[in-house]
Order: structure tokens, then sequence, then C-alpha cells
């Protein structure tokens, strides 16, 4: 979405097909990443689960709060937040890739 509005291109297809592709994969991970994050602590499955609601709420209210602070005129600012967030996603995925699979080990602290 960012992309058409660096070069002034703006209908509905700009904006319908990045929106699409963007809320299907944040369809996908946001479940995948709630069983994640409760499954090692199977015990605390509600506080886990609370948590990381809690995180995602908070960071979707400050996304909101950013985007209020931008200029509404066209689809620039919404493409840049888009992009901003899916970046963010893609960096905090990373790390958490790379690290080997533990099993069903349970967490000693």
């Amino acid at each position: 979405m960012w992309l058409p509005a660096w070069f002034g291109i703006m209908n509905i297809w700009t904006l319908l097909v990045p929106a699409a592709l963007f809320f299907f994969g944040a369809g996908m991970l946001f479940p995948l990443a709630t069983s994640g994050a409760m499954e090692p602590y199977a015990w605390l499955a509600g506080s886990a689960g609370a948590l990381i609601g809690g995180m995602q709420n908070l960071g979707s209210g400050l996304i909101a709060w950013m985007s209020a602070l931008m200029p509404q005129r066209d689809q620039f600012s919404l493409g840049m937040l888009m992009f901003f967030t899916a970046l963010v996603m893609l960096l905090c995925w990373l790390p958490l890739s790379r690290q080997p699979e533990r099993g069903n080990q349970p967490v000693t602290g």
C-alpha cells in the first residue's frame, strides 16, 4: 500500500489488496502467537493469554495513536503504518524462528 502511494496511485485495488494481505497474515499470526505464548506455561494459560492479549491491545493502541498524529490525505500514512507494523512483526519473529525446538520439557526457574 505504501509503494503505490509513493507514485501517487490511489484506487480501490491499491487499498483493498494490500489491506487484505496484511489482515490475512495478521489473522494467521495472532492466534498462533497466543497459543505459542501459552504453550510453555500451561499451568498459567489464563495469565499468559491475558498478557499476550494485553500486549496486542497496547500495540494496536500505540499504532492508532501514531495514526491520529499523521495527516490523513491519502493512503501514504496508512501504508507506512502497515509497513512499519509488518516490519516490527518480522523483526520480533526472526530471533524466535532461529531457536531450536525445546520439546515438551517444563520450564524450570
